[in-house]
């Protein structure tokens, strides 16, 4: 009996079909991708059409009259078709404020445009609903059609906010036992382009695994910006406004779309030839929906991936187009809700900037390791390699520091979870103060830099005679670092404790200024001393302050979405003034601020602003576009004033006092 039961094992074995490997899945749907990509249209698949209707939420295609042709089937699926006659593009937003940005781009609050093109990708229904209307037979694809699709497709392609072709893989990878898209009532992504007979190009997008699942945008006029869009309206789908509507005032539900959580970042960084960047970050991850397959982060596009890692050690297969920030990253296997794992990434490239001095900073603060989702919160663990002639700093604390050969080797752990890291490093010399109560503070300045631009800047204004030269001012650290204490201080005070260990605030050869957790990057002007009229005092220590602020709004307090940015930058506006205000005793400076931020709010700032006629605060970014620039108008300035407002309406006037307003702070 035992010889016998030994060959039925065998049989079985050799019978049992094969489990393919992880980088046979991974060659697959590689493979997929290039043709979802690459896709020609189907000779087989043209079409007349006459009075056919397809809506997609708040948008309606109607092809009254033309030809349509789909593309090639991609493991037995359709993705997209282009559309050439008489067509009518229809669109209505569900919300006043969209509404009025529509009106904003194109002069109406709904649309009804003839169109001559169109072009689909999608992954949802389309196909089967093309397939039941339509009589499809075999011809030659009309040059028209062909030149259609290939301007369109070259448009998904160049497209740098997203990866459209990765959206419909993934549909392919949702079930890889069973490739089949969405039929009755499934849901998948559906993106046209329409080109317009009076508003030109249009592209709506309908993309159920978006928080905003629909969004209108169109190409930004090139003098703007060359390959930019214009985000004309986006908005939740229809049945999220009728649930809302059903009990008065509710609002739309929470809809979380991420499919992991970041938990923890552990990176080791080398900075060698004093500019280039090579890491590699660990990544530790949790899943909060079944079965993704396809993981999306971001990273800058000038640093180029070697290699990306499981657990087991294994290199995974990953899409990124040149030029490109999005970075998709096929697992070996799905990843469930609960489920923890780890990724490894290994890059490296330029994204450090230096200055004719010498002087470095780092050029993109937010994509120098790779980020997922909407600034998610992780705790850090970081060891850098940095040239041994320059101090280095970082978030976190500094647990060790040493010296390897040209190397000045530290690691810093950051144990508060934060949505940001950064770190800087140059021929600093460092300035401490440590008072009770509050995180020591270092203040990292670049004298020599500073005493050489000031000594070439003075020689430059010498060549036009009398004019007003520029003075270092040899106690700057000294008036920075009471700045940053005292704002510290102050801000305990009202806003409650500071979470993190320490603060470090850098000299930057850069106009703007970043608030991290524990870390401020700090323009060079305002290093350079602050003048004597008191209005110029007052921008300078209001302008420490506000990055300072950013530890509560910003690092302590996190924005949700977009439309909150105003509560991490308007806060962190408003608590910079009002930090001056009360450090310098100076009301008329504070109240000349106020007017600048009015002027601005009205519209008559600068020229490309138009004010609050760009539309509210809560539009985000979306208020910087090729109709007006007006984002640091609004979420900055605007979202100050509503703090300022709250505080008169609460100001004790008899006492004086601001008690209710910290109160509630």
């Amino acid at each position: 009996m035992k010889p016998i039961r030994l060959l039925l094992i065998l049989v079985v074995m050799l019978l049992r079909p094969v489990e393919p490997s992880c980088a046979q899945e991974g060659q697959g749907a590689m493979t997929i991708y290039d043709q979802i990509k690459n896709v020609e249209l189907d000779e087989n698949k043209t079409a007349e059409v006459e009075s056919l209707v397809l809506i997609r939420d708040a948008a309606t295609f109607r092809l009254n009259k033309g030809k349509i042709c789909l593309f090639q089937p991609v493991e037995g699926q359709v993705t997209g078709a282009v559309f050439v006659g008489e067509g009518l593009f229809e669109f209505s937003p569900p919300t006043e404020i969209e509404k009025y940005q529509l009106k904003k781009f194109t002069g109406k609050e709904s649309l009804n445009e003839e169109y001559e093109t169109l072009f689909l990708l999608f992954s949802d229904t389309t196909a089967a609903e093309l397939e039941q209307k339509l009589s499809f037979s075999a011809g030659e694809v009309p040059t028209r059609l062909a030149s259609v699709k290939s301007d369109c497709q070259k448009r998904v392609s160049e497209d740098k906010s997203g990866n459209l072709c990765c959206r419909v893989l993934e549909q392919f990878l949702a079930d890889s036992s069973q490739i089949i898209f969405p039929s009755q009532g499934g849901e998948g992504l559906f993106y046209a382009d329409v080109n317009t007979l009076q508003l030109e190009r249009l592209l709506f997008t309908f993309d159920p695994a978006k928080e905003e699942e629909v969004t209108l945008q169109r190409p930004a006029p090139t003098y703007f910006s060359v390959h930019a869009r214009d985000l004309i309206c986006s908005f939740h789908r229809a049945e999220d406004y009728a649930k809302s509507s059903v009990v008065k005032d509710t609002p739309i539900p929470d809809e979380r779309t991420d499919a992991i959580k970041i938990k923890h970042y552990r990176m080791e960084v080398e900075i060698s030839g004093t500019r280039k960047l090579s890491a590699e970050v660990e990544l530790g991850f949790e899943g909060l929906t079944d079965g993704t397959s396809l993981i999306g982060f971001d990273l800058h596009p000038d640093l180029e991936i070697e290699r990306i890692t499981n657990e087991q050690g294994d290199s995974l297969p990953f899409i990124r187009e040149k030029e490109r920030y999005s970075t998709s990253v096929l697992l070996a296997r799905p990843i469930d809700s609960g489920d923890e794992r780890t990724l490894t990434f290994k890059y490296s490239g330029n994204v450090i900037d230096q200055n004719w001095y010498g002087d470095f900073y780092v050029r993109s603060g937010s994509f120098w390791y790779p980020r997922y989702g909407y600034l998610p919160r992780a705790t850090y663990d970081l060891t850098f390699k940095s040239p041994k002639a320059y101090e280095f700093v970082s978030i976190g604390k500094k647990t060790k520091e040493w010296i390897e050969g040209d190397h000045r080797c530290t690691q810093w752990v950051e144990d508060f979870p934060s949505s940001q890291a950064s770190f800087n490093y140059g021929r600093f010399k460092i300035y401490g103060l440590e008072h009770e109560g509050i995180p020591p503070v270092s203040v990292y300045y670049l004298e020599e830099s500073d005493k050489k631009f000031t000594a070439d800047f003075n020689r430059f204004l010498g060549q036009y005679g009398d004019v007003q030269i520029m003075l270092l001012d040899s106690k700057s650290k000294e008036n920075i670092g009471a700045d940053l204490v005292n704002s510290l201080n102050f801000f305990q005070t009202v806003y409650g404790e500071c979470p993190f260990a320490k603060l470090a605030a850098t000299e930057i050869p850069a106009s703007y200024g970043v608030g991290y957790p524990g870390l401020v990057h700090l323009s060079w002007g305002t290093f350079m001393g602050e003048g004597e009229l008191p209005e110029t005092k007052f921008k300078h220590v209001s302008f420490r302050a506000h990055e300072v602020a950013h530890q509560w709004w910003g690092h302590t307090v996190r924005e949700k979405t977009y439309h909150d940015r105003w509560l991490t930058e308007g806060f962190a506006e408003y608590s910079g003034a009002w930090f001056a205000q009360m450090s310098m005793q100076d009301n008329q400076a504070f109240f000349d601020e106020l007017e600048e931020w009015r002027k601005d709010i009205m519209g008559k700032g600068h020229k490309k602003s138009v004010g609050s006629e760009a539309g509210p605060l809560w539009l985000g970014y979306r208020l910087d576009s090729s109709e007006s620039s007006d984002y640091m108008a609004l979420v900055y300035e605007k979202g100050a004033y509503v703090l300022h407002m709250l505080r008169n309406m609460m100001m004790d006037y008899n006492a004086r006092s601001d008690s209710s307003f910290i109160a509630m702070m």
